[in-house]
């Protein structure tokens, strides 16, 4: 029976030799059995201390459980069975800058929940009013509440420039004087015509119709005008027609809006709302 090649321990014959070699032969079966040995296990340059139930459970109900409390990355992770008994091999969370460098790096659950969702970041949902933590399963979330807008200077369409901060900002559901460009109004208008008429220029004394006026003659020297004697006479008079006619209104007054600061409906622009959470740790 020839020397079988060997290779691999999956190479080696089980049988072989079969007895009838001859004793020259057997030094030769001894090197193929140590060759195989070693190409099967080349880096096995110290004691292998795995059980066997641990090398049968590398590929049997393994999950990564983090090797240590820590929450900062790279975490270690280790593969171990549902029984707890750890197999070998270790799994590392990359830090963002060790996954901008290796692109196609394997990555866990972990590493893309601080690439998609870092603390910081937003979420939004058209439909779900529930925290992030509890449908995404990681993070301390903070709910955003109000109008959201984009952190440095805007500039109008005039020209005027308005700054938004980080953060909450305090601000004014109702426009005050120092938003409205400053004019000035001035109203003008006509009165209804009254058609033709005439004015009495009023007379005082008892008896006098305020419409006429009295030119008092000589027979009317030294009287009061009080006096209603008939010793004295005169002209009475009426003012000139005008005509029909109407007079100009200037001065009048411009009240703007009914309500007080916190009365009736807020002043916003048409929006669209959303669920905001921001990722807060």
């Amino acid at each position: 029976m020839p020397v079988e090649a060997g290779g691999y321990i999956s190479d080696l014959q089980e049988d072989w030799p079969l007895g009838t070699d001859p004793e020259s032969d057997g030094d030769d079966h001894i090197r193929v059995v140590k060759k195989s040995v070693k190409a099967t296990f080349p880096n096995a340059n110290g004691p292998i201390t795995g059980t066997p139930d641990e090398f049968n459970n590398l590929t049997a109900g393994m999950a990564l459980t983090q090797a240590d409390a820590t929450t900062t990355s790279p975490a270690a992770w280790h593969l171990q069975d549902g029984a707890g008994n750890q197999a070998c091999g270790i799994s590392l969370t990359p830090t963002m800058e060790q996954t901008k460098a290796n692109a196609a790096l394997m990555m866990n659950f972990q590493a893309l929940v601080n690439i998609f969702y870092p603390v910081g970041a937003v979420y939004m949902s058209a439909t779900d009013t529930r925290n992030p933590a509890d449908y995404l399963g990681f993070g301390t979330w903070s709910e955003v509440v109000g109008l959201v807008a984009g952190v440095g200077a805007a500039v109008d369409k005039n020209g005027m420039s308005g700054e938004f901060s980080l953060g909450a900002q305090s601000g004014s559901w109702r426009v005050g004087n120092d938003q409205i460009i400053a004019q000035s109004i001035t109203p003008t208008g006509t009165v209804d015509s009254g058609g033709g008429h005439e004015h009495g220029n009023g007379v005082r004394g008892e008896n006098a119709d305020p419409f006429l006026h009295t030119s008092y003659g000589s027979g009317g020297s030294g009287k009061c005008m009080s006096d209603t004697s008939s010793s004295y006479s005169g002209t009475e008079y009426k003012t000139t027609n005008d005509g029909t006619h109407g007079h100009g209104v200037t001065g009048v007054r411009v009240a703007i809006g009914t309500g007080s600061a916190t009365d009736g409906g807020v002043f916003v622009n048409p929006y669209y709302g959303m669920y905001i959470w921001v990722r807060t740790a």
